[in-house]
């Protein structure tokens, strides 16, 4: 089996390469709009590292809770500024959204990517109440789901406030990755391969399919 080629996305997907831009386009956009209305907070700091930056969305109101929305790229690409816009539809429901970048490999481990995701939750966890939801897609699925696992300890004032964690295309047996050309930059082997991935780990929080609530 081609392994590399079972993780390529966009061989497979026609004018793959124009996506990017046009994401980036809209998200700024999104933000624009929201910085005029007085309803964004951009590159709140939440590390020491240029990378630990973190926007948040305000809905019109008091938020009906927190949205932590973590992106992919296979944890080697892509920041918070290509993804502002997917926050729009969950801001129009009332919930507040946060965004955050984080550092990618090969400069940093996953693990470590999973320590600076926990630090944004943390952060952002404390300036908005209510209920938490997690949200990532890609590699930012397997971020958010780790959290839900024995493998990543969450405090306990946090874990408590979250309701829902939705994982869109996430990688949640990071072992196949251990066969591809991309852990040059990851570096896992079998043992850090099975803590990294949330379906190897046990559940540390047993999250009810609360579904997000609306005005």
């Amino acid at each position: 089996m081609n392994w590399d080629d079972a993780y390529a996305n966009a061989p497979h997907i026609k004018h793959a390469e124009t996506y990017p831009h046009a994401w980036s386009q809209a998200a700024k956009a999104f933000r624009v709009s929201c910085k005029l209305g007085e309803r964004a907070q951009l590159d709140i700091s939440y590390g020491t590292n240029e990378r630990h930056k973190v926007d948040i969305f305000w809905p019109h109101g008091q938020p009906l809770g927190l949205v932590l929305f973590v992106h992919g790229g296979f944890w080697r690409a892509f920041d918070k500024n290509s993804w502002s816009h997917l926050a729009e539809a969950l801001v129009s429901a009332g919930w507040a959204v946060a965004i955050p970048s984080y550092r990618l490999a090969p400069s940093v481990s996953l693990e470590t990517i999973g320590d600076d995701v926990a630090a944004a939750l943390n952060h952002v966890a404390s300036l908005v109440q209510g209920p938490i939801v997690l949200a990532g897609h890609s590699a930012g699925g397997q971020l958010v789901t780790m959290m839900m696992t024995s493998a990543r300890k969450l405090p306990k004032i946090i874990s408590q406030r979250i309701v829902r964690v939705m994982s869109i295309s996430g990688l949640h047996d990071l072992t196949p990755l251990m066969k591809t050309a991309m852990n040059q930059d990851f570096g896992l082997d079998q043992k850090t391969a099975q803590l990294l991935s949330p379906a190897l780990q046990k559940p540390a929080l047993q999250v009810p399919p609360n579904l997000l609530g609306r005005r």
